[in-house]
């Protein structure tokens, strides 16, 4: 506004003629009424005069942006989505190979395992997997006071990452996974929808285990020396076998008295008495022997024991 004024009384300065030199003057005070608003600011061939215009979009030109955002969203949305979705599986599908191997053991391992410390599978309502970060009432799992030194008893927690505040273990999508819902020995997540029991449920392993998947069927051939012989020799005898083994992770046994000596055991490590008459008379006593043997689910272990 200081240089628009100033450029008025510029151009305003009348000329008037000097009676002494005929020359056109301007009014000295005019003048210096002009002269002095000049020397206030640059001079007016040099002045950058600023250029208004208006700051900010139309709301047309709102509308349009807002349009474009939006479809952009709306197409990049799905393929986000589906993204966050195809790890989340991938880290579900991890997570059931963990908790499996958790309760069945490493199959390079002997004796590990929920499976063979407590002598079963979870079966805790209303979710079994919660045994395995939950001890509730099953022993300390310990080796003093067993036959052999087999250990059992609970030695948990057989699973601390992927678990909620309740210790279930959950997928990838924050939802408990569960054991047996449709097939017995089978984890199973509900999947991306988190219904259970349709076809977009995650499942390890592939198909349904029953117990026999986690049984072995031990066959016992005993040989006995017996020292009465010349020379002394492994006869095939023997009295009876008592197995060991681990019920809800307490130690149980079972006495088998006659050939064939044969018996059920459970997944893990197992101590075996075998006690034997030589020449089944009372001529040489009866010896025993103490031994441990390792069973893997769903095999059948035949096994000639010697014992001298």
């Amino acid at each position: 506004m200081r240089h628009l004024q100033t450029t008025i009384l510029f151009f305003n300065a009348r000329p008037v003629h000097c009676s002494r030199c005929h020359s056109s003057r301007y009014s000295k005070r005019r003048f210096r009424n002009a002269d002095s608003r000049l020397k206030q600011g640059p001079s007016i061939r040099n002045q950058k005069w600023p250029i208004y215009n208006a700051n900010g979009f139309t709301l047309i030109e709102i509308i349009i942006v807002i349009a474009v955002m939006a479809v952009l969203a709306g197409a990049m949305a799905p393929l986000v989505s589906n993204s966050i979705d195809r790890t989340r599986e991938d880290v579900t599908k991890q997570r059931l190979i963990t908790v499996f191997t958790a309760i069945v053991g490493p199959e390079d391992s002997q004796g590990s395992g929920f499976l063979a410390d407590i002598g079963r599978l979870p079966s805790r309502s209303p979710n079994p997997l919660t045994e395995l970060t939950n001890r509730f009432s099953s022993p300390v799992y310990s080796t003093g006071g067993h036959t052999g030194n087999v250990g059992m008893g609970w030695r948990g927690p057989y699973v601390t990452d992927g678990i909620d505040t309740s210790g279930r273990p959950i997928d990838g999508w924050g939802y408990p996974l569960d054991f047996g819902v449709v097939g017995y020995g089978q984890l199973r997540s509900a999947g991306r929808d988190h219904v259970m029991g349709d076809a977009d449920d995650l499942v390890y392993p592939a198909n349904a285990l029953t117990i026999d998947n986690f049984r072995s069927t031990v066959n016992l051939s005993i040989q006995v020396l017996d020292n009465s012989a010349t020379p002394p020799t492994y006869v095939q005898h023997g009295d009876s076998v008592r197995f060991y083994y681990a019920v809800d992770g307490a130690e149980q046994s079972a006495l088998i008295t006659s050939q064939p000596f044969s018996f059920i055991l459970p997944h893990g490590i197992h101590a075996i008495v075998v006690t034997a008459d030589p020449d089944g008379a009372s001529s040489q006593p009866a010896v025993s022997s103490t031994l441990t043997i390792f069973c893997r689910g769903g095999s059948s272990l035949q096994q000639t024991i010697a014992v001298r």
